[in-house]
C-alpha cells in the first residue's frame, strides 16, 4: 500500500514539475518576445530602438567576435529588444547595452595605417558614436571597437566578389515560415537592410534624406504593419528610400498584389503622357468577350456573349493611344500614389517602372479610359496571365545586332540588346556607326569585340570604382581604373583605328552594363551620345535576403568617371537631347535613330 501511494505521490510531483516548468517555460518566453505583442509605445520608445538598431549593425560589421560568427545575431538582437524597451530611461538604456557589449569579450586594437584623402570616396557615418551626452560610457566603449583587430580576409556576415568588389550577404536567415513576421523580426528585417545600406552601399551619400534619420521614421510603421500584405508594402517603400534603380524587390505577394493579369501592350511616357508603345505578345492569339445580336424579340435584339479572335484592327487600344484613367483612377493620382513605393534612380527610371505595371489588374479585364487624336473612349480590355507576357521576348530584341542602313548601306548599326547574332559586316568602309544601347547589352551574343576596340585610338581612361572592406566597412576607396583598348596593341597591326562618325542612342533603358558601355564608347574620339537621360545606376548588384524569404537588391560599388563624376542617379547625360514624340509613336518612327543617322550623313557636323 505504500509502494502505491509512494508511486501516486511521485507521479502527482512529476505533473506539477511539468506543469510549473511549462508555466516557467511560457512566462519566460512571454518576456523574451514581449516585443512581438508591443502597441502602446511612444517617441521615447522610438528613440531606444534606434539605437538598438545602429549598436546591433556596427557591433556586426566591427566587433571580431561577432564578425568571426560566434553568436547567433538574430536571436541576439531579439532578445535584447524587450530589455531596451523595459528601461526606465535614457541612462537605463546604455546601461544595458553597455553591459551587452563588454559580455561579447576583449579583443586586441589594430594598427590602422594613414589613408591618403585623394583615394576616400566616402568615409564611415560613425559620428553618432561619439554622441557622449547620448550614449554616456558607451560612447567609449563602441569607439574603442572602432580600431579592434578584425579578420581582414573573411567574416561571417559579408563577403567580395572576386574581380568585381561588391559585397555578397551571407548567413542571413530569411525565415521563409513567417511569411508575416511578429514585431520583433519585422524590426529584424528593418534593421538589417538599413546597417546593410549604412555600411556597404557605395551611394549612401546620394540618398537625399538622412539615413540616421530613416530609420526614426520607419520604426512605427514596421510595427503598426497589420499583415503580411502591409509588411511587404513597407519593405518596398524602405528600399525605394535609397533611390537606386538596381533596388529590385523579389516576393510573389507583391507581384500578386500589382495583379496577376495585364494588357498585353507595352507603356511609355512619352511627352509626359503613358502612352501605348508596343504589342507584348501576338494580338491575333487573343480571344475577345463581345456581345453579337442573335434574334429579335418583339422588336427588340437578342444578345449573346461570345468570343471573337481579335485582330490589330479591332482590337481596343491601339499604338499612340494616351492612357488617361485605369478602373476610374486618373493616371496622374496612380502616378502619385506609386512613386513612395517604386525605386529608381532618378523620375525617368521611376516612371518607366510604374508604366510597366500601369495596365495590371487582378481579374481578367481592366477598365480604361484613352485619348486616341482629339476622342476619348472608355473600353473594358481584356487580360492575360502576367507570367507569359512578361516572360516574352521585346520586340525590339529580334533585330539583329548587325545592320548595314541607309540606301547606299554606308552606315553601320549595331543593336547590343539582340538575341540574334550573326556575321559581322564590314564596318570599316562605313561612314559612320551607331551604336544602340536602349537595352540591355547581351554579352553572350556579343562574341567578337574587335571592331569595337577599333573605335579608340589609343588606351584611355574611361572609369574607376569604389568598393569598402572588412576592416572598415562603410569607407569606400578607389581601387581599380579601366582603360580602353587599344586595338593595335590588343590584336593585331593590320586593323586600323576607325575614322567614320559614332553615334551612342541612350534612354531610360540604358541602365547598369549597358550605361557602362556607353562610358566606354563615349571615349571614341568621333562619339556623340544623344537620346535622354539614362537609368542612373551603374555597377555590379549584390542581393539583401530578409526576412519573409524576401530577395531585394542594391547597386554593390560605386562607378565614376575618371575624374570623379557621378554616374548615380544623374546616369548618362547625352550630348544632344532628344525624346520621342507622341505623333512619331503613332506614325511607328524612331525619331532617335531618324536623328542619329542625319547626324551621320550631314556634312556640317558642329552641333
Amino acid at each position: 500500500m505504500k509502494s502505491k501511494n509512494f508511486k501516486i505521490t511521485l507521479l502527482v510531483f512529476i505533473v506539477l514539475s511539468l506543469i510549473s516548468l511549462g508555466y516557467y517555460s511560457v512566462q519566460k518566453n512571454t518576456d523574451y518576445r514581449q516585443i512581438a505583442g508591443i502597441r502602446d509605445y511612444d517617441s521615447e520608445d522610438i528613440s531606444n530602438l534606434a539605437v538598438l538598431c545602429k549598436v546591433w549593425g556596427y557591433l556586426k560589421y566591427y566587433h571580431p567576435s561577432v564578425v568571426e560568427g560566434k553568436y547567433k545575431w538574430d536571436d541576439e538582437l531579439v532578445k535584447m529588444m524587450p530589455k531596451v524597451l523595459k528601461s526606465k530611461n535614457k541612462e537605463d538604456r546604455d546601461k544595458i547595452l553597455s553591459e551587452w557589449v563588454s559580455s561579447l569579450g576583449e579583443f586586441k586594437q589594430d594598427t590602422f595605417p594613414e589613408i591618403n584623402p585623394d583615394s576616400v570616396k566616402m568615409y564611415p557615418d560613425l559620428g553618432w558614436i561619439e554622441d557622449k551626452k547620448e550614449l554616456g560610457a558607451l560612447s567609449t566603449q563602441l569607439e574603442k571597437i572602432k580600431t579592434a583587430r578584425r579578420p581582414t580576409d573573411k567574416s561571417h556576415f559579408v563577403e567580395f566578389k572576386n574581380g568585381v568588389g561588391n559585397p555578397v550577404f551571407l548567413n542571413e536567415e530569411t525565415y521563409p515560415d513567417m511569411s508575416y513576421p511578429d514585431a520583433s523580426y519585422r524590426l529584424l528585417a528593418l534593421f538589417r537592410y538599413w546597417n546593410i545600406i549604412q555600411y556597404y552601399f557605395p551611394y549612401k551619400y546620394l540618398i537625399g534624406e538622412n539615413w540616421q534619420n530613416v530609420i526614426v521614421e520607419f520604426i512605427p510603421q514596421f510595427i503598426n504593419a497589420k499583415n503580411e500584405l502591409e509588411y511587404k508594402l513597407t519593405l518596398l517603400k524602405l528600399v525605394a528610400c535609397i533611390h537606386d534603380s538596381h533596388a529590385f524587390f523579389c516576393d510573389n505577394t507583391i507581384e500578386k498584389y500589382k495583379g496577376n493579369y495585364m494588357v498585353p501592350l507595352g507603356v511609355s511616357f512619352v511627352e509626359g503622357k503613358a502612352v501605348i508603345t508596343d504589342t507584348l505578345i501576338d494580338i491575333s492569339t487573343i480571344n475577345y468577350p463581345v456581345k453579337i445580336v442573335v434574334s429579335f424579340s418583339k422588336g427588340k435584339p437578342v444578345m449573346k456573349d461570345t468570343l471573337i479572335t481579335v485582330t490589330e484592327k479591332n482590337y481596343p487600344l491601339k499604338i499612340g493611344d494616351i492612357i488617361l484613367k485605369v478602373n476610374g483612377e486618373s493616371v496622374d493620382k496612380i502616378i502619385s500614389e506609386r512613386l513612395a513605393y517604386t525605386s529608381g534612380s532618378n523620375l525617368p527610371c521611376q516612371l518607366r517602372n510604374i508604366a510597366v505595371d500601369l495596365l495590371r489588374s487582378d481579374t481578367n479585364n481592366v477598365t480604361v479610359s484613352f485619348m486616341r487624336g482629339d476622342r476619348t473612349f472608355t473600353k473594358k480590355i481584356s487580360c492575360y496571365h502576367v507570367n507569359p507576357v512578361k516572360r516574352r521576348n521585346n520586340s525590339q530584341k529580334n533585330k539583329p545586332l548587325y545592320q548595314l542602313l541607309s540606301k547606299e548601306k554606308n552606315i553601320g548599326y549595331q543593336y547590343l540588346g539582340s538575341s540574334i547574332g550573326g556575321a559581322i559586316p564590314n564596318f570599316t568602309i562605313t561612314k559612320g556607326l551607331i551604336i544602340d544601347l536602349r537595352c540591355y547589352p547581351n554579352t553572350k551574343k556579343i562574341k567578337d569585340d574587335r571592331y569595337l576596340q577599333q573605335l579608340f585610338e589609343r588606351p584611355i581612361k574611361y572609369v574607376k570604382f569604389t568598393s569598402t572592406c572588412l576592416r572598415e566597412p562603410g569607407l569606400f576607396k578607389y581601387f581599380e581604373e579601366y582603360y580602353t583598348c587599344n586595338v593595335k596593341n590588343s590584336l593585331s597591326p593590320d586593323i586600323h583605328f576607325y575614322k567614320g562618325k559614332v553615334i551612342i542612342m541612350v534612354n531610360e533603358l540604358t541602365q547598369s552594363k549597358a550605361e557602362f558601355f556607353s562610358m566606354r564608347f563615349r571615349c571614341s574620339p568621333s562619339a556623340i551620345v544623344i537620346g535622354s537621360t539614362t537609368a542612373g545606376a551603374d555597377g555590379d548588384i549584390s542581393w539583401i535576403p530578409l526576412p519573409g524569404n524576401i530577395k531585394t537588391a542594391m547597386s554593390g560599388i560605386g562607378v565614376y568617371y575618371p575624374d570623379g563624376r557621378e554616374t548615380q542617379r544623374v546616369g548618362i547625360v547625352p550630348d544632344i537631347e532628344v525624346k520621342p514624340t507622341i505623333q512619331g509613336v503613332r506614325e511607328g518612327r524612331d525619331e532617335v535613330l531618324e536623328r542619329a543617322i542625319e547626324l551621320i550623313t550631314k556634312r556640317d557636323r558642329n552641333i
